[in-house]
């Protein structure tokens, strides 16, 4: 939901999701993660 009110009053920010490193590396380094970067669904900032 939130994501959709971004888009609509503030499209040209971007939604990213803050994990830690240790969650990153078990939930998303299969082979959904690299679907969802693929189709930009997905923004990774390794900052």
């Amino acid at each position: 939901m939130y994501e959709h009110l971004l888009n609509r009053y503030e499209p040209e920010r971007k939604l990213y999701l803050a994990i830690p490193e240790e969650v990153r590396q078990s939930v998303f380094e299969e082979e959904a993660e690299i679907v969802l970067i693929e189709d930009r669904i997905l923004l990774m900032d390794n900052g």
